[in-house]
């Protein structure tokens, strides 16, 4: 009979009842979606600091000034070549840190259509101011593309913890340069819907054309750090060639050679002793006078690591903040409206105690429009994060959050029901 009573209110407040299935529909289902984006984000950091733990990067390259740049390009011979490669050879093998070169020179392809994302001028953060004209050109009836390209060594991977989706990595014998090889590439992960492994195409990489080949994807959601933007960038868009070391004395060799001094150090031991370290390398192979850097001015509690650390974890802050947030404006939307339906029906409920129905029987009749209202904000929630792919075993948290509500509700309305002064309906206080 009580249950009967409880939907009579329902009943009689059917907009309210609406409203109120389809705001806790959205409040919870919105609950579950920033418990999700949290656990993206606590995983994330867990694979950040695993990753990167104590490590500092630091920022390597060449500053060469014309004199020095015509010096080494036209007047110190094969030596100056040697010298520059040994440099870069000594970088990769020490042991006290790890050393990658990343170049980002564009490689130019050949009548193969590219699409938009993958040029060269393509700003993914400003899409539609971004200028992308200059990079498709015309050359001798040749199509010609020019794309994001990194040119790294092999520490690249283990640095920025970069694993093959699809194919494999650069053996130790595509790393050496010379006029026969087909130059191998490794595709950023979002190319997978143009490229397959085996395709070959022609591009030019610093002037020279040259025949390469397709033999792995990286797996979505790589990320390198790009010095030019100062933050940690997608590889999905990227192609990855290697950082060749020419073996042919020629002009062309001294520029890329030069190119690959540009990278990134990867170091436990601090700033100091890691450019001491780079400073011996230079020494010993003659580079002294060049200003070829490792940028370690940053003191030894600060590198461009610790920046997105720290944005980590105040985004995780931030999430704690808007579950708070949510939490209460569900209670106190909840309660507020279940109040003012149920004062509606004051006169009803004091009918009903002067014909001697026990508190218990009140209760429930007043609990019944708080169980239905919360089971079909619930089911409402569940099947909005079904649609949009959200659903995950988080949404336990969420009955958790209901359990609460319904409890913290239902005793606020029994303190209600129980306080409901009869002499307002019957004239008197007696």
């Amino acid at each position: 009979m009580k249950l009967i009573s409880g939907f009579k209110i329902l009943n009689k407040h059917k907009i309210q009842v609406f409203l109120m299935i389809i705001l806790s529909g959205l409040l919870f289902s919105l609950f579950g979606s920033v418990l999700n984006s949290n656990q993206r984000q606590e995983k994330a950091k867990k694979e950040f600091d695993k990753t990167y733990g104590t490590v500092k990067l630091y920022k390597t390259g060449e500053n060469l000034s014309a004199v020095d740049l015509d010096n080494y390009t036209d007047k110190s011979g094969k030596k100056g070549l040697e010298n520059m490669c040994q440099f870069k050879q000594k970088l990769c093998q020490e042991k006290e840190f790890k050393f990658t070169t990343i170049g980002s020179q564009m490689l130019n392809i050949y009548n193969k259509k590219i699409p938009k994302k993958f040029l060269y001028s393509y700003d993914s953060k400003n899409p539609d101011a971004t200028d992308v004209s200059f990079c498709i050109t015309k050359h001798d009836k040749n199509t010609i593309y020019s794309v994001k390209s990194l040119q790294i060594t092999d520490k690249f991977f283990e640095i920025f913890n970069i694993s093959i989706a699809e194919g494999h990595r650069f053996s130790k014998d595509d790393f050496i340069y010379n006029d026969k090889n087909t130059i191998p590439v490794i595709l950023g992960n979002d190319y997978k819907k143009y490229f397959k492994i085996g395709n070959t195409f022609d591009a030019e990489y610093m002037g020279t054309k040259r025949h390469y080949i397709v033999i792995g994807f990286l797996r979505d959601k790589s990320f390198f750090y790009d010095s030019s933007s100062c933050e940690m960038s997608s590889c999905n868009t990227y192609m990855i060639i290697p950082a060749i070391t020419p073996a042919t004395k020629t002009y062309f060799a001294k520029e890329i050679a030069l190119d690959h001094t540009n990278g990134i150090i990867s170091s436990k031991i601090g700033a100091k002793k890691t450019a001491n370290i780079f400073e011996k390398h230079k020494k010993e192979t003659g580079l002294t006078n060049y200003q070829i850097y490792v940028a370690t001015d940053n003191k030894d509690d600060e590198n461009i690591l610790e920046t997105y650390s720290s944005m980590t974890k105040e985004v995780t802050n931030q999430f704690k903040i808007i579950l708070a947030a949510l939490t209460l404006l569900a209670f106190t939307i909840n309660v507020s409206v279940f109040l003012n339906m149920l004062r509606e029906n004051d006169a009803n409920f004091c009918i009903e105690r002067l014909c001697g129905a026990r508190q218990v029987d009140i209760d429930f009749e007043a609990f019944v429009p708080v169980f239905v209202v919360l089971l079909n904000g619930n089911l409402l929630g569940f099947l909005i994060l079904i649609t949009f792919n959200e659903l995950t075993i988080t949404y336990l948290y969420v009955q958790i959050l209901i359990g609460f509500i319904l409890i913290a509700t239902c005793t606020i309305v029994h303190f209600y029901m129980k306080k409901l002064h009869l002499h307002h309906y019957i004239g008197g206080k007696e």
